[in-house]
């Protein structure tokens, strides 16, 4: 319902700046305030996003004893994540997991990655504390392979702003 009454409003201005030529002035006016307006929010909105994006580097980001298990079907991702940081809280993080098919049980260069999926888990984690997590991780079209080994890395960061 907002929507028609705007609809109407906007209507009705254009009504009036073409029949009024000292209206189309104001009404120009008030067009190019509101489109400046609308054009700072987005800005700060984005610089808010680019800030909460670099104020946890990826270095301060702990992965602690991270491992896959398998659920009816279904890899799933458990570890604890310490953030590093000493001032500023983690509102969420990007994990990479790559699936490795290795001639052994460690990870080596002679591993072939077969699957990856970057998981964003949303987690609260103040300064200098841990959290536990626990992630779906969808790898499609994962081959047969004859042993298989997983890594896990921090891919993105995202800081609390405010």
């Amino acid at each position: 319902m907002p929507w028609l009454i705007g609809l109407v409003f906007i209507s009705g201005l254009g009504y009036l700046a073409y029949t009024s030529p000292e209206a189309r002035k104001f009404i120009g006016v008030v067009v190019a305030i509101v489109i400046g307006g609308v054009a700072y929010l987005i800005y700060d909105e984005q610089a808010t996003e680019r800030d909460a994006k670099t104020l946890i580097g990826l270095n301060e980001i702990e992965l602690r004893d991270f491992a896959t298990s398998k659920r009816t079907g279904i890899y799933y991702a458990k570890g604890s994540v310490k953030n590093l940081s000493k001032s500023v809280t983690l509102d969420a993080f990007g994990l990479r997991v790559r699936a490795h098919d290795c001639p052994s049980d460690e990870l080596s260069d002679m591993c072939e990655i077969v699957g990856e999926s970057i998981e964003t888990l949303k987690i609260e984690v103040p300064p200098g504390q841990v959290r536990g997590v626990v992630k779906a991780v969808r790898i499609s079209n994962l081959p047969t392979v004859k042993n298989l080994v997983w890594s896990f890395d921090v891919a993105s960061v995202r800081a609390r702003t405010d």
